[in-house]
């Protein structure tokens, strides 16, 4: 079928009821629409290639997301590169394969964060650079099932770092999940996810959870040794830790607009249930807090890292040394576990409100909608807990 495209043509003609529809314009000769059963208008564009008898069609979008001044403008300039004989899609394809068998690990998890916002990036983007930093300049479609396996045996089973190793594996999977369904220009950037091979082979990717904290009669040694090993902002940063029970993300990004001396309470912010969370001061972390104010090198972050351009991301050189001396194992997470502990054996705190102390996601219907107590309820408890730390 053969008529001027307007406009006005496009948007009252019949839809077929069986087989599409084609209308060729008679102004521009090789343009026109396509009109499908289902009512889908699709603009195209359909000629002879290199002045011989090869016919080729091309899709240009469909109407009206794409306007028919548009079309018929990329209908134009792709007739004639037909006409002199120019493949502009096999350039594309070319252009689009270079574009993907290039594309770089460390590329595809910024492109992974640039579609959404979320608490844990920071976290993502730490522990991939860990256990794959080496990858990071690698060509992602690069990554192959053998990769990813020996990455695994090597960390997991011959170095026991079985739990940081399956926390990785599983963040890199998800964005190479989100991979497989990105493309350059149409072309797909992955096709496949190596990290499947895990699965596949069933590796026992089980990790029993840790049980460890410091019991209360190591305390004073391991609260001396901080306090004599350490320097001020790691020593602080830990007695808060296991006073506060904050997670070590929580607590190394606290800021000091959030900390309120004048009310004695101060609040995390993105915390991993994404509510904020204030807790009230006890007499020994609202003096330790006001002594990191009177010597503070930074507006911004309560632990700042040396350049003050954000908190500070790790004290294991601290750490290990009280561990060194004083033969406690312990974590940032140990810390929390001690607060716990500390809690319900030595203040006979009931489960609820350590599970409310600890800002854990509320279980259930009566805890979610009637039971509206927080932190700051618990002064103290807090006061209670720090008297017997310190």
């Amino acid at each position: 079928m053969h008529r001027q495209i307007t406009k006005k043509i496009i948007e009252s003609i019949s839809t077929p009821n069986t087989r599409e529809l084609l209308l060729r314009d008679t102004e521009l000769k090789g343009f026109g629409v396509r009109i499908s059963p289902s009512g889908t208008k699709t603009f195209f564009a359909e000629g002879n290639f290199n002045r011989s008898r090869q016919t080729k069609r091309r899709s240009l979008g469909r109407y009206p997301i794409v306007p028919l001044d548009t079309a018929r403008t990329k209908a134009r300039e792709l007739l004639y590169q037909w006409y002199i004989g120019i493949d502009t899609e096999k350039q594309e394809i070319k252009t689009a394969q270079e574009a993907v068998s290039t594309f770089t690990l460390e590329e595809t998890i910024n492109r992974y964060f640039s579609s959404r916002s979320l608490k844990s990036e920071a976290d993502y983007r730490q522990v991939t650079r860990r256990v794959f930093g080496d990858w990071l300049d690698r060509p992602v479609r690069s990554i192959s099932r053998e990769d990813i396996e020996k990455r695994y045996c090597d960390r997991a089973l011959k170095k026991g770092c079985k739990a940081q190793t399956n926390k990785a594996m599983r963040y890199l999977n998800t964005i190479l999940n989100f991979a497989l369904a990105e493309t350059i220009n149409d072309t797909p950037l992955l096709l496949s996810n190596p990290v499947q091979v895990l699965s596949d082979k069933r590796y026992d990717r089980s990790v029993k959870p840790k049980k460890t904290f410091i019991e209360a009669s190591q305390l004073p040694t391991w609260v001396e040794a901080v306090r004599r090993l350490c320097t001020p902002l790691a020593r602080d940063l830990l007695l808060l830790q296991v006073q506060t029970g904050l997670r070590d993300s929580e607590a190394k990004g606290l800021l000091w607009e959030d900390v309120e001396f004048e009310n004695r309470l101060f609040t995390v912010r993105n915390t991993k249930n994404g509510s904020d969370f204030t807790i009230p001061m006890s007499e020994q972390i609202y003096g330790l807090l006001l002594e990191r104010k009177d010597n503070a090198t930074s507006n911004n972050y309560v632990f700042p890292n040396k350049t003050l351009t954000g908190p500070v991301t790790s004290v294991w050189k601290q750490k290990d040394k009280v561990i060194q001396e004083t033969g406690i194992q312990f974590t940032h997470h140990c810390l929390r576990r001690t607060f716990a502990s500390l809690l319900k054996k030595e203040l006979g705190v009931d489960i609820p409100t350590i599970s409310i102390l600890l800002n854990h996601s509320p279980q259930g219907v009566t805890q979610k909608h009637y039971l509206t107590s927080s932190p700051k309820d618990f002064r103290k408890e807090y006061g209670k807990l720090s008297k017997l730390i310190n």
